[in-house]
């Protein structure tokens, strides 16, 4: 017993403690949350983008990231560009007011690890109609928009011109461009820091792009070229750009030529010359031959000289080739003078002016001088005219915009086109009310799914009272088929409008109504089809 007893005793006292072998988990860390904003700050019902795709999680655990507003008044939500980035627009405050409003970002990692962060985005409203834009110091008169497929060149921003402080010299004049695709899927009219002019002007009385394309022969020049031409600087000057790029456009004038009063610039090209005509105040027409050359950086440079002049003493700031009837002259087969007819609206006068070169020695002569039918019973000054159509393109349309200048006066729409014997054929549009400044051409009423070109117009008023004419040729009438317009209806675009321009709606598909209003230096967007609905 005692043996037994003394062999346990020893055994009780030298048995080990058992240990853990395993290593403790690490805390689960929260995604770090990275963020971009399209802008900080936005001008009411436009839109903005939050992008989160710098967010990354410590543990490299998956992320969910959602978004939602906290505060402010409320945005509405769009769409997820894609699982980082969402789009919204802006909400609408209708007051001179800028608000602030709060978006919270969250992400979450797989294993339930949260972070939050808040947005703070301004939104600047405006009290008037439209939607705003873009914000100008001093404002701007509108000059070109974007939508013109035949002159569009490669440039896709609206062009404005800007007053500034020209010194001992005078008041000077300077080309913006503003406005950008996004990346997100809309474009953004707010940019207005694009591409810019280094030259400035005394004026600007015409301005196109892709006048002179026909030159674009070489690689260096081919993208982008601009057209300006300056009555008070009695000059043309041709502009042209390396790159057709949207983001970066550095425009240098690469040549140009003097010419007293220029109003109106028609290119023209040739297998056996190049020329231009160049329609003056109060000097008539002149043709100017451009024979291209190249500088030393292989740029086209023009050698120009003067053809001829006619009409002087008239004021022909509108031109567009067209066929005439057989009674006044057609060329004949060879057409030695390669002038074709022109169509030319005399501002002093209120007349088409037809010229053609019928002895083919390339001087033009006044053939017709046909009346614009006003059914006025005083002069009315012109304010805008608008062509399509030229001697081999269908149909052929010019509408002339004229009023007496007098809120509740006389204000006439004319639509001239060309019957099957070509002849003129003039449709007479009158109202009174609010005093016009701008006629367009656009798809404004809507998308007709069978007929994508049929094109309305619009006329702005400087005191509210707009118009908008629809196109009411049937659809698949064909290419050719001159159009009809119903009786105008209006749409309010508030008071101070100084300049209009056809521009692309903020998602590449309607055309709007982009109006400039200089004394407060907004510009806004409309869209007719939406407010005559209503």
């Amino acid at each position: 017993m005692a043996l037994a007893g003394c062999g346990g005793g020893g055994s009780s006292g030298n048995t080990p403690t058992p240990t853990s072998t395993s290593t403790p988990q690490p805390t689960n860390r929260a995604p770090t949350i990275q963020f971009q904003l399209s802008t900080t700050n936005v001008l009411e019902q436009n839109q903005f983008v939050i992008e989160a795709d710098g967010t990354t999680d410590p543990d490299g655990d998956s992320i969910t990231i959602t978004m939602s507003q906290v505060a402010g008044p409320t945005a509405t939500r769009l769409d997820d560009i894609n699982a980082l980035a969402t789009r919204w627009r802006a909400p609408s405050l209708n007051q001179d007011e800028t608000v602030e409003i709060q978006i919270e970002i969250r992400a979450e990692d797989g294993r339930g690890a949260v972070a939050t962060q808040n947005v703070v985005i301004a939104v600047r409203g405006f009290s008037g109609p439209g939607r705003p834009v873009a914000v100008f110091d001093p404002g701007v008169r509108l000059v070109s928009g974007n939508v013109n497929a035949e002159t569009n060149a490669g440039i896709s921003e609206v062009i404005a011109q800007q007053n500034i402080d020209g010194g001992m010299s005078g008041d000077q004049e300077r080309l913006l461009f503003f406005g950008e695709d996004s990346g997100f899927g809309y474009f953004d009219y707010s940019q207005f820091d694009r591409a810019t002019l280094a030259e400035t002007f005394g004026d600007v009385s015409f301005l196109e792009k892709g006048t002179l394309d026909f030159n674009f022969q070489s690689f260096v020049d081919w993208a982008s070229g601009l057209l300006v031409a300056s009555e008070t600087d009695d000059e043309v000057s041709w502009f042209t750009t390396e790159s057709s790029s949207a983001s970066d456009r550095p425009f240098a004038r690469r040549d140009g030529f003097s010419i007293s009063n220029p109003c109106f610039v028609q290119g023209r090209v040739d297998t056996s010359q190049d020329f231009v005509w160049i329609g003056q105040r109060n000097q008539g027409l002149s043709v100017v031959r451009l024979d291209r050359q190249s500088d030393s950086n292989g740029f086209t440079v023009f050698n120009d000289a003067l053809i001829s002049q006619t009409s002087q003493g008239r004021s022909l700031c509108h031109l567009t080739t067209t066929s005439f009837a057989q009674r006044l002259y057609q060329p004949d087969f060879f057409n030695n003078s390669n002038f074709d007819n022109l169509l030319a609206i005399d501002y002093n006068t209120n007349e088409l002016v037809l010229l053609g070169d019928s002895n083919e020695d390339q001087i033009y002569e006044e053939l017709e001088v046909v009346p614009i039918d006003t059914q006025a019973s005083t002069q009315l000054s012109i304010v805008d005219v608008f062509s399509r159509g030229t001697k081999s393109a269908v149909p052929r349309i010019m509408t002339v915009l004229v009023t007496d200048g007098t809120e509740g006066g006389q204000h006439r729409l004319i639509v001239i086109t060309q019957d099957q014997d070509d002849e003129f054929v003039q449709t007479v549009f009158s109202w009174s009310g609010g005093v016009p400044v701008a006629l367009l051409e656009g798809s404004f009423v809507g998308v007709r799914p069978n007929d994508q070109t049929r094109k309305d117009l619009v006329v702005v008023s400087a005191t509210g009272q707009s118009l908008v004419f629809e196109n009411t040729v049937p659809e698949n009438s064909g290419a050719a088929t001159p159009p009809t317009y119903a009786a105008p209806v209006i749409f309010d675009t508030g008071i101070g409008a100084g300049s209009a321009v056809t521009a692309r709606d903020e998602n590449f598909a309607d055309d709007v109504v982009m109006v400039s209003y200089p004394t407060t230096g907004v510009v806004r967007v409309f869209k007719p089809s939406e407010l005559i609905s209503n």
